[in-house]
């Protein structure tokens, strides 16, 4: 029998981002602020961007807002939900 040794898995974090076209924040945060977190962990990041202008993404983040009891003062996008954790 052969042994191999273990691989060790590399953990990855997997986040939502949801964000609309016309948003310039939304803008600088695609542009400027995930391309060098991608860089950096290109194998332990996953970010799934949802555009709220659509119907599909805009639901969608409704169901967030509520799921996770978003206060009105702190709605808008770009945000971003990673695990349990709402970053707005």
């Amino acid at each position: 029998m052969l042994a191999y040794p273990a691989q060790a898995e590399v953990p990855v974090v997997r986040a939502l981002l949801f964000f609309s076209p016309s948003c310039p924040h939304c803008h600088k945060v695609i542009t400027e602020g995930l391309p060098p977190l991608l860089e950096k962990y290109p194998d332990q990041l996953r970010i799934v961007g949802i555009d709220t202008y659509t119907e599909q993404g805009h639901e969608l983040y409704e169901a967030i807002v509520n799921r996770y009891q978003i206060p009105p003062e702190r709605l808008g996008v770009p945000t971003m939900l990673v695990g349990e954790t709402v970053l707005v």
